[in-house]
């Protein structure tokens, strides 16, 4: 049985590496575990998907329990900071982002529920509103591939005009904050 594992793993190594060595694991019942490859277009593709597009319509509460309607932020631009409780440096960032200047209105989407949002944030409060528990948002139509933190610019009228992916945000919350600001100044 050693003998075989080995040769096997050699051939799977030989015919393609570790996508097909996986897939010769045995497990305890003496079943094969088979493990599917995720396949994803690339970033630029995904971001393009929605770019120039109207932002999904959604309706979801904030950690206040304030019903947040995507439809009622028309009118003005929309910043939307989507953060989660893995990324170290979201929270700075999120707090770095209620400088914002006006016209722009930002909107957090942090992925957990609502009461690790609190507990996370210790009791400090942010100046805008952030939907808890919107994993839901952010792993559907928004991108789970970006990662975190992500950022949608959306102009007044509703239309999404910019998406900056995480790995764009790959520095400092202070470096990230200020990447967001220009980004903000060139729309």
């Amino acid at each position: 049985m050693r003998y075989t594992a080995i040769i096997t793993m050699t051939l799977a190594i030989l015919v393609g590496g570790a996508a097909q060595l996986s897939a010769q694991i045995e497990n305890a019942q003496g079943g094969y575990k088979i493990e599917q490859q995720e396949v994803r277009p690339p970033l630029s593709a995904m971001k393009a998907d929605l770019i120039d597009k109207e932002l999904d319509a959604f309706l979801a509460s904030d950690t206040d329990g304030t019903e947040r309607y995507s439809r009622s932020y028309v009118g003005k631009p929309l910043l939307l900071y989507f953060w989660n409780e893995d990324c170290s440096d979201c929270q700075d960032l999120a707090i770095y982002l209620q400088d914002v200047a006006s016209p722009w209105q930002v909107l957090g989407m942090y992925s957990e529920h609502s009461e690790t949002y609190t507990k996370r944030m210790d009791g400090q409060k942010l100046s805008y509103p952030t939907i808890g528990s919107a994993k839901f948002l952010s792993d559907g139509r928004f991108l789970s591939g970006l990662g975190y933190p992500k950022v949608f610019l959306i102009d007044a009228e509703g239309i999404v005009r910019q998406i900056i992916g995480s790995d764009e945000l790959s520095g400092t919350p202070q470096s990230n904050y200020l990447y967001i600001s220009e980004a903000l100044q060139s729309q």
